[in-house]
Formats: C-alpha cells, sequence, structure tokens
C-alpha cells in the first residue's frame, strides 16, 4: 500500500489536497495556523515522493 501512496500517480494529489483544504479552511474562518497543520505533511509527503520517484537511482 505504501509502494501505491508513494507512487508517481499519486504526487499531483498531494498538492492537490493541500490546496483544497487551505481554500476550505480560510472559508470556514479557521486560523492560519491550524491550516498550516493540515496543510504541511501533505506537502512534506507529496515532496517525499518526488524525492523518491525522480531522485538518484545510484
Amino acid at each position: 500500500m505504501s509502494e501505491l501512496l508513494l507512487s508517481k500517480k499519486f504526487i499531483p494529489t498531494y498538492f492537490i489536497v493541500a490546496i483544497l483544504v487551505g481554500i476550505l479552511y480560510r472559508y470556514l474562518g479557521i486560523s492560519l495556523f491550524q491550516t498550516a497543520i493540515v496543510i504541511v505533511p501533505c506537502i512534506i509527503v507529496g515532496l517525499a515522493s518526488i524525492a523518491r520517484n525522480f531522485g538518484d537511482k545510484n
């Protein structure tokens, strides 16, 4: 399952979810700090997935 979630197919999903959650949370009036707590892990996993899939294959 972790291989599927870190595959190239899911890379855009993490960033799309982060953006949509950010918009929804701000629309609902939730603070920037609380929004960042949810968005930052999505971005970190997306960047880790990019690094794993497109990093140096040595």
